[in-house]
């Protein structure tokens, strides 16, 4: 693939693909969710401290609220970029937090409601798959675009082979926002793929922000308050 001259105007408009009603729809959305998970990390901090019998309880759970709360600043920092060189590197940040965000939701599965070793494992691979996807797109950010969604779709549906131990754990509720919070994931990712039409990445986002919090909830008040 041919590299753009980053004064260039074809550089440009890949960069700035969006029109501004896009962008503005794109960081307001996300900034609202920001807020959000502002709230949803706080109340996640009180309850592990309420509920958790462990500091690996609390970490899991305030380590998944921070990957939230980062997942929804740099997306809207992304979106609000009109320099060029910034908006190159929160680009970068912004689709890096996304694999963050993966890690983080599998943490207080793994550590604090499966303990397994198949738990330990998947997690490994997710983890490793978070490095890898994070050193990619520090330098391939904007390029192979369906690739790094087909992977981030992957590391979601992992979780597959860990639900039969989920359904055993978690109460029937915690298991129905969980899968929910999984499709919903899922059929935005696809619409981010295809991204066919106007404001399709504007509801990518709130597929996201919906699903985000249906997992919070499945996390939430499901893990540790069973």
């Amino acid at each position: 693939m041919k590299k753009l001259d980053k004064n260039s105007p074809e550089f440009r408009a890949q960069l700035f693909r969006y029109s501004l009603g896009e962008d503005i729809g794109n960081a307001v959305s996300h900034c609202v969710g920001a807020f959000i998970a502002l709230g949803l990390l706080v109340s996640l901090a009180w309850i592990a401290g309420r509920y958790g019998t462990s500091v690996l309880d609390t970490f899991a759970f305030v380590f998944y609220g921070v990957t939230i709360l980062f997942m929804f600043v740099m997306s809207t920092v992304y979106h609000s970029m009109t320099n060029s060189t910034a908006r190159v590197v929160m680009k970068r940040l912004d689709h890096i937090a996304i694999f963050i965000l993966i890690l983080g939701s599998y943490t207080p599965f793994v550590f604090c409601l499966l303990k397994s070793k198949n738990a330990y494992i998947i997690y490994g691979i997710i983890f490793a798959l978070t490095v890898l996807g994070t050193v990619f797109k520090a330098f391939y950010a904007g390029k192979f675009k369906k690739t790094s969604t087909f992977i981030f779709v992957l590391m979601g549906w992992l979780s597959v082979i860990l639900l039969p131990q989920i359904i055993k754990n978690l109460p029937h509720a915690g298991v129905v926002f969980f899968v929910t919070g999984g499709l919903i994931y899922t059929i935005g990712a696809i619409i981010y793929a295809l991204s066919k039409f106007k404001y399709s990445h504007m509801i990518w986002h709130i597929f996201v922000l919906l699903a985000a919090i249906s997992m919070y909830i499945s996390i939430a008040f499901y893990i540790l308050q069973k």
